[in-house]
């Protein structure tokens, strides 16, 4: 996907959230929220010697297109592992976008996942994470991603998709969940 086409779907996801999620004042939902999920940019390869290896060339260009698009959103928070990979890729969305980035635990989903459905009513929040989380959150808050390799993971090579859910909660208390996913692609740096 270009990067015109790319804005283009998200500012209709933020038409989405504006217009086509209910009311509030008609008792059909109480909150409403977006999170946009993303695997972490290309890394230099993780070698005996590097387990944690940072972005490369290429990743910290993907993570600067990234920012150009998400600026549409309004991004409020930003969540990244504390993985140099995925801390790199926010960091770069994050100063582009005046927002600091907060560290979640990549063995702690579930408890990440019961934050994410407490979301404060309007907010849009970036969370950065790895080809075996992104698909498990987007699972737990309620959608369905394809094209995800045996194991239910994204691809190893697979660092170009944008996966953004429009969230709401029927009374002020309950847990937010997905009532629009859409799987969107940023296209190669």
């Amino acid at each position: 996907m270009t990067k015109p086409l790319l804005c283009s779907a998200i500012c209709s996801v933020a038409f989405l959230i504006s217009n086509l999620v209910p009311d509030h004042g008609q008792g059909v939902a109480a909150r409403t929220a977006t999170v946009v999920f993303v695997r972490h940019a290309e890394m230099v390869p993780m070698s005996a010697t590097n387990k944690d290896p940072s972005l490369d060339d290429r990743g910290k260009r993907r993570a600067a297109r990234l920012a150009d698009v998400l600026r549409a959103l309004d991004v409020t928070k930003i969540f990244a592992t504390g993985l140099k990979r995925t801390q790199e890729t926010a960091q770069i969305v994050a100063e582009q976008l005046d927002v600091p980035v907060e560290t979640y635990g990549a063995r702690k989903t579930k408890e990440f996942v019961d934050r994410l459905q407490a979301m404060p009513d309007g907010e849009v929040w970036l969370v950065v994470g790895h080809s075996n989380t992104v698909p498990q959150m987007v699972d737990a808050m309620g959608g369905e991603l394809k094209g995800l390799d045996q194991w239910g993971f994204l691809a190893e090579t697979e660092h170009d998709r944008v996966i953004v859910q429009v969230l709401r909660a029927s009374d002020s208390d309950g847990p937010m969940q997905a009532v629009r996913t859409l799987d969107l692609r940023v296209s190669s740096p």
